[in-house]
């Protein structure tokens, strides 16, 4: 007997892990994560995002004294969610604060995963949850923003966790307090992150209206109207102060009026007053006037060819399964994958508001479109293994894994730049899209240039295209022998000035261009799409 107990043990173990794998899938996700998060380079804006988490980290180490020192230009309309534990960490362990963020907000990005999971696992079961966690990972844009992106990649993480915690309050039939305050905490990471996430809000009234929707029709007001309407009263005012609580308890900016300053940090979100010239399909626009295909075409280009075209499979299967079950509870799930892509879509091509850098602000719904191509992937599965049996099926899942896995390992590691075959020719790709618009290619050209700095007896003058903020991509992984200088100014049709050995321009706003009397020495590319590129009179090398 004693035996038969220990054997059951490890069997409790495994049969834990396999009801719920999507947590070690997690714990796998963030090891490959930590051996690949120093490959990649530093964007543009890190700088500023590292040290409003320093000074708000400053701010509650002087007793919450002195607020004004978080107020770095927009920053302070942000939560600190994640930039005040990268920075107390970075103090801590003393790592280098810019791979530290990429490292933590790649791990970000994996505690998506498992709320994912729970998500498609209402929709669909096992397999859905399966194949959804398959379809966000083989995201490029997904992936590669994962490691360089630490404001969208937390947003979208918490908003796929609030998403969850609105499926969980719809289940409940009683409606009891863990529910509520689950949806407390998820609610209250999302506005940690962004102020400007307060359209969860909007989706838990839509998820509330669908589930009422057949009383309504039907004209039954008793099922409309709660059964206790006092608890559900008392309920839902402790959820929203627990959330508001969250909101501000590490954002200095809120505590000096904690009921107005969250509201003027949202309406500025809503309607960022800074406009840029913004690239798209060969065309230069304002970020407050883009075509209404401007986001719509841009998460299409993001997607493969396999997961564009099992996410539009999916979205129509999803969208008549609705039609179809609208009277069903259990569609209130597929309802609100639908809507957490239809809304923020339908609001940008009708207001307009400022958007720029192709659809990094809108990687939140990333999420849900893993869940509508896992949908179409479920059916190509179906169908596979009617026609064929398992075999047939198990072998077209494994082809369509791995051309789906092709752009992430190409692109390696600039995923995030990744556009399909629609966008057209590569060469030229440079000149009707953003491409590598984080600059994370400038610890390429670093790289090339401390080469060239050890064969130098001398110290190199380099200029780069880049800012004060964005001089960081370069200059972190800079020889500090190698003297530098930034500028944002065109400057075509003339030689480099002949104290200047290097000049590094990046091909947004066209700044490889400069200098443009002087050789390209060295390019960085992928699939043959252009990011940066290196000018020099005294290295001219064979192309």
């Amino acid at each position: 007997m004693h035996g038969m107990a220990e054997d059951a043990q490890p069997q409790k173990v495994v049969g834990w892990f396999l009801r719920n794998w999507e947590w070690p899938l997690a714990l796998l996700c963030a090891a490959g994560a930590f051996l690949l998060y120093r490959d990649y380079g530093i964007a543009w804006d890190s700088e500023e995002h590292a040290r409003y988490g320093e000074s708000v980290l400053d701010y509650f180490l002087r007793g919450m004294k002195k607020p004004e020192q978080t107020e770095l230009g927009y920053l302070q309309f942000y939560g600190s969610l994640f930039d005040l534990p990268s920075a107390a960490l970075h103090r801590l362990l003393g790592l280098d604060r810019h791979t530290l963020r990429g490292l933590l907000s790649a791990f970000f990005a994996v505690a998506t995963l498992p709320a994912l999971a729970g998500i498609a696992r209402r929709i669909g079961g096992e397999r859905l949850a399966v194949f959804s966690c398959a379809g966000l990972i083989l995201m490029p844009q997904f992936f590669g923003q994962a490691f360089i992106n630490p404001k969208d990649i937390p947003l979208a993480c918490t908003v796929t966790w609030a998403v969850l915690a609105i499926c969980r309050l719809m289940e409940d039939e009683q409606a009891r307090w863990p529910s509520f305050l689950g949806l407390a905490v998820a609610f209250g990471a999302v506005l940690s992150t962004r102020v400007g996430g307060l359209f969860v809000f909007v989706f838990l009234g839509a998820a509330v209206a669908w589930r009422l929707l057949p009383a309504i029709v039907a004209g039954d007001w008793r099922q409309v109207l709660p059964a206790r309407p006092g608890s559900w009263a008392i309920k839902s005012l402790t959820t929203f102060v627990v959330i508001w609580a969250l909101m501000i308890s590490a954002w200095p900016f809120a505590h000096k009026n904690p009921l107005l300053m969250p509201v003027q940090a949202f309406r500025l979100s809503s309607a960022f007053p800074d406009v840029y010239a913004v690239l798209f399909n060969g065309q230069q626009f304002d970020s407050n006037a883009l075509p209404v295909t401007y986001l719509p075409g841009y998460l299409a280009l993001n997607l493969t060819p396999v997961l564009l075209g099992l996410v539009g499979g999916g979205s129509l299967l999803a969208l008549a399964t609705c039609i179809r079950g609208w009277k069903q509870r259990d569609s209130g799930a597929l309802f609100l994958v639908l809507f957490w892509i239809g809304f923020p879509l339908g609001y940008v091509m009708i207001r307009r508001p400022t958007i720029y850098d192709g659809a990094r602000h809108f990687i939140f719904v990333l999420p849900a479109l893993a869940v509508l191509g896992g949908r179409g992937l479920l059916s190509c599965a179906d169908f596979l293994r009617q026609r064929g049996g398992r075999v047939v099926e198990r072998a077209g899942l494994v082809t369509l894994a791995l051309l789906a896995a092709m752009p992430l390992i190409r692109w390696h590691p600039y995923q995030y730049a990744y556009l399909n075959f629609l966008s057209g020719d590569r060469a030229t790709l440079h000149r009707r899209f953003e491409t590598d618009y984080w600059k994370t290619s400038y610890k390429a050209a670093a790289a090339w240039l401390n080469e060239q700095q050890e064969l130098s007896p001398r110290p190199l003058v380099v200029v780069a295209a880049a800012g004060e903020s964005s001089s960081t991509c370069l200059v972190h992984f800079l020889d500090p022998r190698i003297k530098w200088q930034l500028t944002m100014d065109h400057l075509t049709g003339m030689p480099l000035p002949p104290e200047v050995d290097y000049y590094v321009g990046t091909t947004r706003f066209q700044l490889d261009d400069n200098f443009n009397g002087s050789p390209v020495v060295w390019e960085e590319r992928r699939e043959g799409v252009l990011f940066c590129v290196i000018r020099s009179e005294r290295h001219i090398v064979a192309r």
